[in-house]
């Protein structure tokens, strides 16, 4: 088993570990919002709509588990020299964040660390008006996660909130060049997907 899946599966096992004492408590939710790729290699792309669904599960007094599966795509338009495309990417992830969380009568403020693994598509469309070129790719990338966010309890089983989180989602891609005595270079570049997610939600408390 790699490292870094060793380290992704530290919380799962701390938490079911815990549940004897504060497994009565869990909280699920949906939110939607916007994804705005801020990171470098991504500049001049577009924001995206993001879906995420939560599960909170209780550890202690002030600390939760958040699982988070989301979505998100992003999109980008390229015109000059001649040549004119677009591209597309659909990021789907699943991230385990550690959360600590201060309740104050029906507000509850939290923050938290955590890591993330997520499946990206890329898709590239490019013309020069005679010929198109299409590039498409699928895999996988990772990186960690900072989330801070509130939810106010509308009653003893639903709650309205919101949070914003920041991630990297780095990703290794393969290129190949012949060079001039016909060898061919295989050579390896990372990017990274990551942005920031500002999301409004609903959930229910059982």
């Amino acid at each position: 088993m790699s490292k870094f899946k060793i380290i992704f599966l530290i919380p799962v096992l701390f938490i079911l570990t815990s549940f004897q004492s504060y497994g009565y408590e869990s909280r699920t939710s949906i939110s939607v919002g916007t994804f705005v790729p801020n990171s470098e290699d991504l500049d001049g792309w577009e924001e995206g709509t993001n879906v995420t669904i939560s599960l909170s599960k209780r550890v202690s007094q002030s600390f939760y588990l958040h699982f988070d599966l989301s979505g998100h795509s992003t999109q980008a338009e390229y015109y000059g020299a001649g040549i004119t495309g677009k591209g597309e990417i659909q990021t789907k992830g699943i991230e385990v964040i550690g959360v600590f969380s201060h309740q104050n009568n029906k507000l509850e403020l939290y923050a938290g660390i955590g890591l993330g693994i997520y499946m990206n598509t890329l898709s590239l469309i490019v013309t020069d008006g005679y010929y198109e070129y299409t590039y498409e790719d699928d895999g996988r990338g990772t990186g960690g996660v900072i989330k801070a966010g509130m939810r106010y309890a509308i009653s003893p089983q639903a709650f309205i909130g919101g949070f914003i989180k920041f991630f990297g989602n780095n990703q290794e891609f393969r290129f190949y060049e012949v060079d001039s005595y016909g060898n061919v270079i295989k050579y390896e570049e990372s990017f990274d997907f990551g942005g920031t997610v500002v999301n409004v939600e609903f959930g229910l408390t059982f």
